[in-house]
């Protein structure tokens, strides 16, 4: 059966054209991972921590204030501080409306590993996610 020849979905069901619109469209093997972006102003922290309540200690005086205004994304050593800070976005996120995409990830190809969390204004990701990365 071709998609073409399936109903339509009523609208209660979550039915999206976007996706619909990406499901169907042939995808290049490889694409980079999202981190890679020209666009994302890093910042790099080399501080580690022993304990999670000492990496929430540190990320609550700055990284948590400054992300998204300062810079788009944090990049550290520890992965204790990213979780604490993707934490903390989203619960920020499910207190008041979202303003941002909350991405995180880790960069195996750097010697130790980049534990990274960034963001997105939300009215940046519709134009970003259409652009066409070479």
């Amino acid at each position: 059966m071709n998609p073409s020849d399936q109903p339509p979905k009523p609208a209660d069901q979550g039915y999206h054209y976007r996706e619909e619109i990406r499901m169907n469209q042939a995808s290049p093997f490889y694409q980079p991972p999202k981190y890679k972006a020209d666009w994302i102003r890093w910042a790099d922290e080399t501080v580690a921590f022993e304990t999670q309540r000492e990496a929430y200690e540190w990320i609550s005086s700055g990284a948590y204030n400054e992300i998204g205004k300062c810079y788009d994304g944090y990049r550290s050593h520890d992965p204790k501080m990213a979780e604490t800070l993707a934490f903390q976005l989203l619960r920020l996120q499910t207190i008041r409306e979202a303003t941002h995409r909350i991405y995180t990830d880790i960069d195996y190809e750097a010697t130790p590993n980049w534990y990274m969390v960034w963001v997105e204004k939300i009215h940046d990701v519709e134009k970003n996610e259409n652009k066409v990365t070479e």
